[in-house]
């Protein structure tokens, strides 16, 4: 298969390298394109103010100055407009993406945009912020074996969110699961004044989970269980 990797946590996430020679071990055609820096929860957000700059690291790896949508258009405008695509998966993400915080992920949105776009896509996120090699090649072994399933069903109508809990272990089970109202109460803590006049705030979330039902993503993850929900486009 050809398949496309992207992330929003940037180039030079480990994530993307390891998951990129365990596919190319099962003698899959592999290229990268993620986002120069870290662009977490930009949303579907695109550059069309500034347009985009892109670079080539070699015949398979490109960073985008951009977001994950704008990696996703310049590999379906340029890169490989004149190819087929048979999968993307965007992650490995540091970090869960449950609940509403899907809305603004980028990890998600370029899952999303890929599959406005007639592919099949697949957002995999960790929920660890700070995993070992040895966490992630977990992790990539599960994202493999997924996409191996995912890929031969009829799924045209659907992407996956994909959400492994911490710690990762051998023989994690798979739930079906929706999107639950899990969000956050987000403080806006003063930080500093400039002479301008100007105060800058950091955002500071304050978890809303309250929610005990298996069916929601957030507590399968919670429970131990990978979290798998199905989302449509629109």
């Amino acid at each position: 298969m050809r398949i496309l990797l992207t992330n929003d946590d940037g180039i030079e996430s480990p994530a993307l390298e390891l998951m990129r020679d365990r596919l190319i071990d099962l003698n899959h055609e592999v290229y990268i394109v993620a986002p120069k820096e870290n662009k977490s929860a930009v949303s579907m957000a695109i550059s069309i103010h500034d347009g985009v700059k892109v670079k080539k690291i070699d015949e398979l790896t490109y960073w985008v100055d951009g977001t994950p949508c704008d990696c996703i258009h310049f590999c379906l405008e340029k890169l490989f407009k004149n190819k087929n695509i048979d999968l993307v998966i965007s992650g490995i993400n540091m970090g869960s993406n449950l609940g509403y915080e899907t809305l603004y992920s980028g990890t998600v949105a370029a899952a999303r945009l890929a599959h406005m776009k007639g592919l099949k896509a697949i957002a995999v996120s960790y929920n660890c912020l700070n995993p070992s090699i040895q966490e992630l090649e977990l992790c990539a072994d599960y994202t493999v074996e997924y996409a191996n399933k995912y890929i031969r069903k009829d799924n045209d109508g659907y992407f996956v969110n994909y959400n492994i809990p911490y710690p990762v272990k051998e023989n994690l089970i798979l739930v079906e699961t929706q999107i639950g109202n899990r969000s956050y109460d987000n403080q806006l803590n003063e930080v500093e004044y400039d002479e301008a006049g100007i105060v800058k705030y950091h955002y500071k979330g304050i978890l809303k989970d309250d929610l005990i039902d298996e069916k929601y993503d957030s507590v399968a993850v919670r429970n131990g269980k990978i979290s798998i929900t199905k989302l449509k486009t629109l």
